[in-house]
């Protein structure tokens, strides 16, 4: 379905307004229930990595498609998608890493995954983003949840027990980077922002 040929549903296009505040939600919920330096890592990335996609559209400075008349931002990559790709593939390792690969294990990563395509392909389906932006934010993303969750086994997981300040390292990283979140949120809340 193109946004020229047919419009979305209005499932879709609640899911689509949902998406940034379920995934957000999702994302404290974590660090709520786990609170643990693993948890604060992967949510540190998070940010970071939705930080990265707002400046690449600022240096790529590629216009969204022409539907996407209340948007003036540019719009490669999609943030949306660059998000989903990390979040959705920073769970992925996760769950392969927490249950071993089995049946179990690789139902709910693709449960996981799947959810974040549908989600990101909803960014093209409400004519917000083209599929290119949509696809390559979806490629930076998942490939920055792969360095990043390569960082955490490799250094600051394996050295954290030996150098104790690494885990408060984390928990600062974690403090600034939600803060600056929160900061960037507030500053640029407006109504109906898809």
């Amino acid at each position: 379905m193109s946004p020229s040929t047919s419009s979305p549903s209005v499932f879709d296009q609640l899911a689509n307004k949902a998406t940034k505040w379920g995934v957000t939600g999702l994302a404290a919920a974590v660090v709520l229930w786990r609170h643990d330096p693993a948890a604060m890592w992967a949510v540190t990335g998070a940010i970071v990595n939705s930080a990265n996609a707002k400046f690449l559209k600022q240096c790529i400075n590629q216009q969204r498609p022409a539907t996407a008349v209340l948007k003036t931002d540019a719009g490669m990559p999609s943030t949306h998608a660059q998000s989903l790709g990390y979040l959705s593939t920073y769970a992925a390792i996760g769950i392969a890493g927490w249950n071993g690969l089995n049946l179990v294990s690789l139902g709910l990563c693709a449960i996981v995954l799947g959810c974040a395509v549908y989600l990101a392909y909803l960014r093209v389906c409400t004519g917000l983003h083209s599929g290119a932006q949509v696809v390559i934010g979806a490629a930076i993303g998942s490939s920055s949840a792969v360095v990043w969750s390569w960082i955490w086994k490799a250094v600051v997981a394996r050295y954290m027990v030996e150098m104790p300040w690494i885990s408060m390292a984390v928990w600062i990283a974690f403090l600034v980077a939600a803060s600056s979140f929160v900061a960037f949120v507030v500053k640029n809340w407006r109504i109906g922002d898809s």
